[in-house]
């Protein structure tokens, strides 16, 4: 469509993506994976989280750690984040620092973002208890509100994100960076801030369409994602995890979970 999408990079991404099944949400959120990997190769490390189980397989290679499948694995992830965010809110305090800057201290404290494909899977998942739900929900709730100061956002795809159905509207809220696809006006209207009238969903051509917006939501650019099929896809992730040009070094992901 001839329109360009420039996220700013300077501050941890918090990252939501709405579109209903079938509409290109998968491929827009591997998209963003591999650019985003490309741009900050070592600065960056990513955490991801996949209920549908393949979505994130044809680009786990750019993750920090094993992609998270399992529901059994889920809660037990979540608190080794909070633990390196609680870890990395300390050593500011110790420092003086009100924040990890991610341009003068990326080398030091990469940026993490954790990577969620499909949030109701993964809130409302059957193999969970509700405490086990609830508790996944509290941690959103806290991981939103204070990661960024860490030097860690967040990147969520979702069919909805209706408070009912997945996480509190304050929540959704937190999102400075917004991706909209085909959707119900009801779902448009509560991710857009009310905003449709600038974004007008309904008009959506087909799959791969969709608008961006980065912290003023008055300012929608409408666009179609790149890569369409599978083995462009696994193609492009497979280009990405060899990738040294421009560096000098060879380009390591590192594990955060590591000591």
């Amino acid at each position: 469509m001839r329109n360009e999408v420039r996220m700013q990079l300077g501050d941890p991404m918090r990252i939501g993506l709405l579109a209903s099944s079938g509409s290109g949400k998968t491929t827009l959120l591997q998209n963003i994976v591999l650019m985003l990997s490309r741009e900050l190769r070592e600065k960056v490390q990513f955490i991801g989280f996949d209920p549908k189980l393949t979505s994130l397989f044809s680009i786990e290679p750019r993750f920090s750690v094993p992609v998270f499948t399992q529901p059994a694995t889920w809660l037990p992830t979540m608190n080794k984040i909070e633990q390196i965010m609680n870890d990395r809110l300390a050593e500011m305090k110790a420092r003086g620092w009100a924040k990890i800057d991610p341009v003068r201290h990326g080398g030091e404290f990469p940026q993490i973002i954790v990577v969620v494909e499909e949030l109701p899977s993964l809130i409302n998942n059957t193999e969970l208890s509700k405490n086990e739900q609830n508790a996944i929900r509290e941690w959103f709730g806290s991981y939103l509100r204070m990661a960024r100061a860490a030097n860690m956002g967040i990147l969520v795809a979702s069919q909805t994100f209706d408070s009912g159905v997945t996480i509190a509207t304050s929540i959704r809220s937190q999102f400075n960076i917004r991706f909209i696809g085909r959707c119900s006006i009801g779902d448009a209207n509560l991710f857009c801030e009310g905003q449709t009238d600038k974004c007008n969903v309904l008009r959506l051509a087909g799959p791969g369409e969709f608008y961006f917006a980065q912290d003023d939501f008055n300012q929608w650019v409408r666009f179609k994602t790149w890569y369409t099929d599978e083995e462009r896809i696994r193609t492009m992730a497979q280009a990405y995890s060899v990738d040294n040009r421009d560096i000098g070094l060879g380009w390591r992901v590192s594990n955060p979970f590591e000591d």
